[in-house]
């Protein structure tokens, strides 16, 4: 075996050796059983149905008391603001 080739036979080795044991701390949750979870979403148009932030701001605030959350904005100047809860 040529010196190049055992090289490369050790690099390889130490390589996934060191691989192995990063990946080995990794932890992977367990597939859970059953349905996927459901959502229902709500989006609140801020730009015509509350014309300033103080308004928004309520919006939301009561909308979270009734287990809505924040999932995304949208549009120009995200003036969509997107909720999810679970689905009954």
């Amino acid at each position: 075996m040529s010196a190049w080739r055992r090289l490369s036979v050790v690099v390889g080795v130490v390589v996934s050796a060191c691989a192995g044991a990063a990946l080995s701390r990794v932890v992977i949750p367990p597939a859970h059983a059953g349905a996927a979870q459901r959502w229902e979403y709500l989006c609140l148009d801020a730009g015509v149905l509350y014309p300033d932030a103080q308004t928004v701001q309520q919006q939301l605030n009561d909308a979270g008391k009734e287990g809505w959350e924040f999932a995304a904005s949208a549009g120009q100047n995200g003036r969509f603001s997107c909720l999810k809860r679970p689905a009954p």
